[in-house]
């Protein structure tokens, strides 16, 4: 059985933004020092989440892996204490000294927690040695600063006879009769998240293509794109360095299908729809894909089919 190391580390703070909503972050000092061998852990403090529906969570960091397949990587998990069960996504990060997110990842769907002290985890969340690689600027003056943040989405405990759930995706605390008519502006989402793709604001991750670099944001690519997933969840080159190179395509097909993912929309496709059919494809954009292959049927003629 593996040991577990059970010290007080600095806790800067723990934030809820709802009553099912936390983010919390943690700080382990002279990082590089630490004695834990594989399979050996450090348990943050507990951290109790809401007001009367309370949930208490901690941290368990692996600095050497959680088992044999993991030792050269620092595994992370979130652990469950009280209640029974639940229900939560969840993301982790490595905060740097400029307060800035490296490293993220994050559960795709809501995953469900057993208070049996395991948890769920990233064993792969970051390879040790670029973790402590200076040039990666990832430990700010030695400290591992661990960014976790969560939504909770239901509470399950149960006690003898008795089960009490808390669902906070169905409550519904306005019960409001009167009917009131308000005008709903239009919505903006797509051309401010266009905005956010042509300004590069707060990007996190860079794309090369020919002689061009295209500033993204990882987020952005990872929920829109399971093949851009696939590479940030990864524990390849390009998702420690946050840098994707793309050899087989051009950059005006890039840029296209990059502005597809941030705007949902896509247009003047129709001198590269065989292109944009296969980049599409590649990063399993199947919209896009079916866009595509409809711009190809529409170009079809009696001349350039025969």
């Amino acid at each position: 059985m593996s040991q577990e190391k059970s010290k007080r580390f600095n806790v800067l703070y723990i934030s809820q933004t709802d009553v099912n909503n936390f983010k919390y972050k943690y700080t382990i000092e002279k990082f590089p020092l630490r004695p834990e061998k594989t399979g050996e852990k450090i348990i943050s403090p507990t951290f109790v989440i809401g007001g009367k529906k309370k949930s208490e969570w901690c941290l368990h960091i692996y600095p050497n892996g959680g088992e044999e397949e993991s030792k050269e990587y620092v595994s992370v998990y979130l652990v469950l204490l009280k209640p029974d069960k639940a229900k939560a996504k969840y993301r982790f990060s490595i905060l740097n000294d400029k307060e800035e997110e490296k490293n993220v990842k994050f559960a795709t769907e809501s995953e469900d927690f057993v208070n049996n002290d395991k948890g769920l985890a990233f064993s792969h969340f970051v390879k040790r040695d670029f973790l402590l690689n200076e040039s990666n600027d990832l430990l700010v003056n030695g400290c591992l600063v661990i960014f976790c943040e969560a939504e909770i989405i239901y509470l399950k405990s149960e006690n003898y006879d008795n089960l009490e759930i808390i669902d906070f995706k169905s409550e519904n605390h306005d019960n409001l009769d009167t009917s009131i008519n308000v005008t709903t502006p239009q919505s903006k989402l797509s051309l401010d998240y266009g905005n956010m793709f042509d300004s590069s604001l707060f990007y996190d991750c860079v794309i090369k293509v020919e002689d061009t670099e295209i500033q993204v944001h990882k987020a952005v690519l990872a929920a829109r794109s399971p093949g851009f997933y696939n590479i940030f969840n990864s524990t390849s080159d390009q998702s420690q360095t946050n840098i994707i190179e793309i050899k087989d395509f051009n950059v005006g097909v890039v840029r296209k299908m990059l502005k597809y993912i941030y705007k949902d929309e896509v247009s003047d496709i129709r001198d590269m729809e065989n292109e944009m059919f296969e980049i599409a494809n590649k990063y399993e954009l199947h919209r896009l894909k079916a866009i595509s292959e409809q711009s190809m049927c529409n170009s079809l003629s009696v001349e350039n089919v025969l």
